[in-house]
């Protein structure tokens, strides 16, 4: 890999795509393996807070919808971004899933 990044952060909602993905890309750019990280289970473009919660429940559970529905209508401010899960994810400052989806 050209560009020699310190860190690769690989994220799937299903634990084997991301694992699969961790190994071609260090099968296929050597000397990357170690900063490559899989992250599974999480939606990244909602808030911290709910994405490691089923789709599902997000929208069966009113307090969940209303604050998806907020964050997507609403003006795009550094609040709203910086609590979403991908701006958390890229800052290293968000919450590791543990989900096995």
């Amino acid at each position: 890999m050209e560009e020699h990044p310190r860190r690769i952060i690989v994220t799937s909602l299903l634990r084997q795509e991301a694992q699969e993905a961790v190994a071609s890309c260090a099968a296929s750019s050597p000397g990357t393996g170690g900063g490559l990280r899989p992250l599974v289970g999480a939606t990244s473009f909602v808030r911290d807070s709910l994405k490691d919660l089923p789709r599902e429940e997000l929208l069966r559970n009113p307090v969940h919808r209303s604050m998806l529905i907020e964050d997507i209508m609403e003006e795009l401010t550094t609040p709203v971004l910086r609590r979403t899960a991908l701006y958390r994810l890229m800052h290293g400052t968000g919450r590791t899933s543990s989900s096995t989806a």
